[in-house]
């Protein structure tokens, strides 16, 4: 029985790759059931809970108290209705822009759970993310904005944005999810160099919410799950990024061209996040990663202790921006000073995707000095909230420290590399 957040985080792991036994389902009290449900919902993951107890060859689903498999059955059904009403989004979406001429990919979420659960409502995703071909975007603007989607701010695409981001700013309609339009999946302060043109000539198509569509060959939705969890999310995202990837191996499993897994990681230069991010998935869900395909990737220098501060990361509640998790760090004030100041006055392309500004405009001056007075009070919260803990939030920053600078390490980042645009 869980007694504590990591063990209740791996039993929830047992329990989701069907390893219920192990997991210790069958001696569960009502109490434990409730916290495993709890979780699981925190998560994203209830739907996925409920679906594999139900199915479960051992017929632990009898077992379960009344109240929860009620509870589940009510997450599920609202997640399925949920899931319904955004693919008839999705549908009208990729019908407009398939009317336009205008091919896209569908990231993530919205492809995961058709393709890979087979099961919408198993896969909750609360937008929908879409690649389109660079010189595709203004058109794709054109076809939201028809559909009565508007994004929260305008983007000067043709000119600065892309040097800042790597998709435009979500687009809103009342009632509807939010839509990103991406023409790359990496962050332009991320470590990985995508070769766009090799990504779209390995996608395939696919029919997606009953619309013709592209996907993502396995090999590269694998590395861009391994990516998104690894580098844009820093181990963030919870173990639902982990779910994602033990579904797509054990779904393409027979299919799966390791050897072109372990050369896109390389390729684009992420293959030391690409291993730990799959022996992750291989520790916590058993997921089916050749033993040949993880020694290819290993790094010559890894320490297992990296495994354990990922997992803890995580099993982790604490959220802390990378940017103060460095600021804190830094014992030089020199160094506090130098990353203090480029916090604050960001390149006129990256403050434009930040607030609503031209990167030309006579105005920046005034949102420099809002970005300034919004960091003052944002770190000031922080330093106080992690002068007085307990010693937790100290710990976390220490951890997440360490598993950067083994990242950045790995894969030669150049000190004066950009920072992250999360705050």
């Amino acid at each position: 029985m869980p007694q504590n957040p990591t063990q209740l985080h791996r039993a929830l792991c047992l329990a989701l790759s069907d390893r219920l036994e192990q997991a210790g389902c069958a001696s569960y009290t009502p109490s434990d059931w409730e916290n495993l449900v709890a979780l699981a919902q925190s998560k994203g993951l209830a739907p996925l809970l409920f679906w594999t107890l139900k199915h479960a060859n051992s017929g632990i689903y009898t077992a379960i108290p009344d109240d929860t498999r009620r509870q589940l059955r009510s997450i599920y059904a609202t997640d399925l209705s949920k899931q319904v009403h955004r693919a008839q989004e999705l549908h009208s979406i990729l019908a407009a822009l398939n009317e336009a001429g205008l091919p896209a990919t569908v990231l993530k979420g919205a492809y995961l759970a058709e393709h890979v659960y087979d099961n919408i409502a198993l896969r909750s995703m609360t937008d929908i993310d879409l690649l389109v071909h660079p010189q595709d975007m203004g058109r794709c603007d054109s076809c939201l904005c028809k559909l009565g989607y508007h994004p929260t701010r305008r983007a000067w695409i043709e000119r600065d944005y892309a040097s800042a981001h790597h998709h435009l700013p979500p687009y809103y309609k009342d009632g509807a999810s939010p839509v990103e339009i991406h023409w790359s999946i990496a962050h332009p302060a991320h470590p990985a160099t995508v070769d766009l043109r090799a990504l779209w000539q390995r996608a395939r198509p696919a029919s997606i919410a009953g619309v013709p569509g592209f996907a993502l060959s396995d090999e590269d939705l694998l590395v861009h799950l391994c990516l998104h969890t690894c580098y844009s999310n820093r181990f963030e995202g919870g173990i639902r990024n982990i779910v994602d990837i033990f579904m797509v191996v054990q779904k393409a499993h027979a299919r799966l061209d390791w050897e072109q897994v372990i050369h896109t990681a390389g390729a684009w230069g992420i293959h030391r996040g690409v291993f730990l991010t799959l022996l992750i998935a291989q520790d916590l869900l058993s997921a089916c990663v050749p033993a040949q395909a993880i020694e290819s990737l290993r790094p010559h220098d890894f320490d297992p202790q990296i495994l354990s501060l990922a997992e803890e990361m995580l099993f982790d509640n604490f959220r802390i921006s990378i940017n103060f998790s460095r600021l804190w760090q830094q014992s030089s004030l020199r160094q506090r000073a130098s990353l203090v100041w480029r916090r604050i006055f960001l390149s006129p392309n990256v403050l434009s995707s930040k607030y609503p500004i031209q990167p030309d405009s006579p105005s920046l001056p005034r949102f420099y000095l809002r970005r300034l007075k919004e960091l003052i009070l944002r770190y000031s919260r922080l330093t106080w909230r992690v002068a007085w803990s307990s010693g937790q939030e100290k710990a976390a920053i220490e951890r997440q420290n360490r598993l950067l600078q083994w990242l950045e390490q790995t894969n030669g980042l150049a000190e004066d590399r950009p920072l992250l645009s999360r705050e």
